[in-house]
């Protein structure tokens, strides 16, 4: 249904042979304690924060329609000790939809996170605003254990569904473009932190960490190959010819 409407409205604008795919795009802030806003840059070319490697970014040729969104805490898995409260590029991200306070009462440092909301705009217009981040949080009916560890031998982790789980419809749907300024701002009520989770494993035998370091916001829906109008540009073959 997405699609099709998608489809009709780019043959509107004269636009019938654009390539509609089915797309994502996720973007990745550092938690920092000191910050309660944070910008996602949208675009690849966009450097002002560094490009993480696990972020899918928009091309400047492109346009992307969003349909869902998404909002994640995002942990990572280390074995090392100190426990190092930043970002690693050189390791795996595991998305959290809720914080895990059963597990760790440090979670708490990350609460605030579903107290926010979420904005996008698009050259200056706001056409999202006041999108509350708590319709996002979800805990799983499997959930995280340690107090198994022993008997079960090993901890478990939480269920999760990455096409639906923290996923919500987004409906107006938004249209990002590689040719225009996207704004996306995630405002806080109050700055959270960084945590870290230890959990037991083969019988206790061994413990591993996963550092909660990020927050992650992924945009589903469908993406506009080449589809991106840059403003103030002629075409070349409409170019007026001049007499010299």
């Amino acid at each position: 249904m997405d699609f099709s409407k998608i489809k009709k409205q780019f043959t509107k604008i004269g636009k019938s042979d654009v390539r509609l795919t089915q797309s994502n795009l996720t973007l990745i802030q550092d938690i920092n304690p000191t910050k309660s806003t944070y910008q996602f840059p949208v675009l690849e070319n966009d450097n002002a924060t560094g490009i993480k490697p696990q972020e899918i970014r928009l091309n400047q040729n492109d346009e992307m329609i969003v349909t869902g969104i998404g909002v994640y805490l995002v942990a990572q898995l280390s074995s090392e000790l100190p426990i190092k409260p930043s970002y690693d590029n050189t390791l795996n991200n595991i998305l959290l939809t809720h914080n895990p306070t059963y597990q760790t009462r440090n979670a708490d440092n990350g609460g605030a996170l579903y107290d926010g909301f979420l904005r996008i705009g698009v050259n200056n217009i706001n056409y999202v605003d006041k999108w509350d981040i708590r319709k996002h949080e979800k805990v799983q009916r499997t959930e995280w254990t340690q107090a198994g560890a022993i008997s079960l031998n090993g901890a478990q982790l939480p269920s999760f569904t990455g096409e639906d789980d923290a996923v919500f419809p987004c409906a107006p749907m938004v249209t990002l473009s590689g040719a225009k300024k996207n704004s996306i701002e995630l405002i806080l009520p109050n700055a959270i932190g960084t945590y870290s989770i230890a959990m037991a494993t083969n019988n206790s035998a061994q413990t591993i960490y996963y550092n909660v370091v990020a927050v992650c916001i992924r945009l589903v829906g469908l993406l506009g190959q080449n589809s991106a109008a840059f403003q103030g540009v002629v075409p070349q073959a409409v170019r007026p010819s001049v007499r010299r």
